[in-house]
């Protein structure tokens, strides 16, 4: 690995502590502070700003990556058909949850904004970072290991080595190929519902 893409590596990793520091700090705040007990505004949206609006404002800022969003017809038709899926299991799949419909509602748009949020970070912010000196398969590797083992650094050893990292393998592959994160977003989110259920 030469030193650029080490360079970047640590950069990421960096970028990745700053968002979970900026995170913790939101879900406390809202939780102990505001004494919010609605997980929409004590988990979704510090999320949102941690691993969205932090890396964007940062890459303005520090002029890091490019932002550039484009979505063609392919992927449009990709995401027509998961809202229609994700609502669809909202009255069909999720009968097993014993929740009102409402509260249903909030949980898959938790997820699908929880997907997004770390699709955006992860699969874009990072993953646009590294690929700059760095080959394809080593910014798969290395965004996939930084998603694993910094971004989930409180999730036990043995789960982020046999689940988040083939995950972060698979979404990475996937954006690689589709071009773009809402491939790789809608996958996410369904996998996010599918362990709920």
């Amino acid at each position: 690995m030469n030193k650029k893409v080490f360079y970047d590596s640590i950069i990421s990793m960096g970028f990745t502590i700053v968002t979970s520091v900026v995170l913790v700090t939101l879900v406390l705040f809202s939780r102990i502070v505001l004494k919010i007990d609605n997980v929409l505004l004590t988990l979704t949206v510090p999320t949102i700003v941690s691993l969205v609006i932090v890396p964007y404002v940062i890459s303005k800022i520090s002029g890091t990556v490019t932002m550039s969003f484009k979505l063609d017809d392919r992927n449009k038709i990709i995401l027509m058909i998961f809202f229609f899926s994700l609502f669809a299991f909202v009255y069909v799949g999720s009968e097993n949850i014993n929740l009102p419909t409402n509260q249903k509602i909030i949980i898959i748009i938790h997820f699908l904004m929880i997907a997004f949020a770390e699709e955006f970070f992860y699969r874009y912010f990072i993953f646009n970072i590294i690929s700059q000196n760095a080959r394809c398969v080593h910014t798969v590797i290395i965004t996939s290991l930084i998603f694993a083992f910094v971004g989930h650094i409180s999730e036990p050893f043995l789960d982020n080595l046999l689940y988040r990292l083939p995950l972060g393998i698979l979404f990475s592959v996937i954006r690689v190929w589709s071009k773009s994160i809402s491939v790789p977003t809608v996958i996410h989110a369904i996998y996010n519902l599918l362990i709920i259920i």
